[in-house]
């Protein structure tokens, strides 16, 4: 049985038309949730005209690692205010051209605000560790073979402060001898300066200086630093080489002051009488008394024959 549906109430043609519209939907819905990915991921999407929102910069097109940020590769986009995070840049004059003096520190997809984390300038090289040089160490300044070693230093023996890291100075030692003489001589010559209270500058407040030598240089230095005071004296500029283990004679302070050199002290040989008669003159010119030992008075043990 047929019913014409011109008859039917208008109420009743509504209802229906209205549940196959929703019936139609509803299936479609579920298809296109069938097919797609289950966790979709979220793009970027631009508040709607009218609203409150705000306009960050973002990549215009799909950037690689290393790509410099032109003023095409930049825009805007008006973003609501309560996915807008901390660290997007906002669109402003001078962001935009701080963005212009960057490059991508990683692979940027199009659309995907900027953040301060995937940028870097383009003065700073890429941080590849290959390509980052390790911080100079003390022993690289060294020559090869050669040895660092440190000793005091003051204003009055660092020519008030003058002396600066590759100067050459040549080092004296003054020490003192019996009767109050006082003795110096030159132990080193031309010895490199490496660095001055480990800092590098020649300031008269540094109280260490560190100096390149040989190992049997380096031997000499520690000794003459327990046998009298240093004395660094700055050579001249040039000439390279390596330092030299000194050899001069002393210079005694009576031959420069005037005073008569110190009289040697007399020493007493006890000897037997027929072993100073030989030797008697020769010790007397030596400042040597000899003295024979009377030994009447010994005991003498009998001879066997």
């Amino acid at each position: 049985m047929f019913y014409n549906i011109s008859i039917l109430p208008r109420r009743v043609l509504l209802v229906l038309s209205t549940s196959v519209i929703l019936a139609v939907v509803v299936t479609w819905a579920s298809l296109r949730a069938e097919g797609g990915p289950s966790t979709p991921v979220p793009a970027a999407v631009a508040a709607e005209p009218g609203a409150v929102g705000v306009s960050v910069l973002i990549a215009a097109e799909a950037l690689a690692e290393g790509v410099e940020l032109a003023p095409d590769r930049i825009k805007a986009i008006l973003l609501p205010e309560h996915v807008v995070g901390e660290d997007f840049l906002r669109d402003t004059e001078t962001t935009r051209r701080a963005l212009t003096q960057m490059r991508a520190m990683r692979a940027i997809p199009k659309d995907t605000p900027f953040v301060h984390s995937d940028l870097r300038p383009l003065s700073v090289k890429a941080s590849d560790p290959t390509d980052i040089a390790a911080p100079p160490r003390a022993a690289d300044r060294l020559a090869s073979g050669m040895r660092a070693i440190s000793v005091p230093l003051t204003r009055e023996t660092s020519i008030s402060g003058l002396i600066a890291p590759e100067d050459r100075v040549d080092i004296m030692v003054s020490y003192g001898l019996a009767d109050g003489v006082r003795a110096v001589r030159t132990v080193l010559a031309h010895v490199r300066v490496v660095a001055i209270d480990g800092a590098g500058g020649g300031n008269a407040g540094a109280r260490m200086i560190t100096l390149e030598l040989h190992p049997e240089g380096a031997k000499v230095l520690a000794l003459a630093q327990g046998t009298g005071n240093l004395v660094f004296v700055l050579s001249p500029p040039g000439g390279g080489g390596l330092p030299r283990i000194a050899s001069d004679v002393p210079l005694l302070s009576t031959q420069i002051s005037g005073q008569p050199e110190a009289p040697a002290r007399p020493v007493t040989v006890f000897r037997g009488q027929a072993g100073l008669r030989g030797e008697g003159a020769e010790l007397r010119g030596a400042g040597i008394v000899a003295r024979p030992v009377d030994h009447s008075g010994d005991a003498v043990a009998p001879v066997a024959r």
